[in-house]
């Protein structure tokens, strides 16, 4: 399992709206929103080396009025010792990172 949590300046509901576009676009599909606490439920699909992993993904609101971004990522199961779980994790940011200045 990885987790990774990163701090934007920009406020949740817009980091949150801008992944909800990108994890698609990173190749993610989207098993579940809960738009009440930010947070996505993410999947990657079987390859020839891993039967895919489950990725969460909750963005919190700091009172600041910046956000924190918190992803985790494991291994559908638990058996699956080729999963890349920081790949997903670093994947997600560095889409992010594209589009949060």
């Amino acid at each position: 399992m990885s987790e990774e949590k990163r701090k934007y300046s920009e406020d949740a509901d817009v980091i949150y709206d801008k992944l909800k576009k990108l994890v698609r676009k990173a190749g993610f599909q989207i098993d579940r929103m809960d738009e009440t606490n930010k947070r996505l439920n993410l999947s990657t699909g079987m390859s020839l080396l891993s039967y895919g992993e489950n990725v969460e993904v909750i963005v919190n609101r700091e009172r600041d009025g910046s956000s924190k971004v918190s992803v985790s990522s494991k291994p559908k199961m638990f058996f699956n010792i080729t999963a890349n779980t920081k790949r997903n994790v670093q994947k997600i940011f560095e889409f992010l990172e594209r589009e949060v200045h």
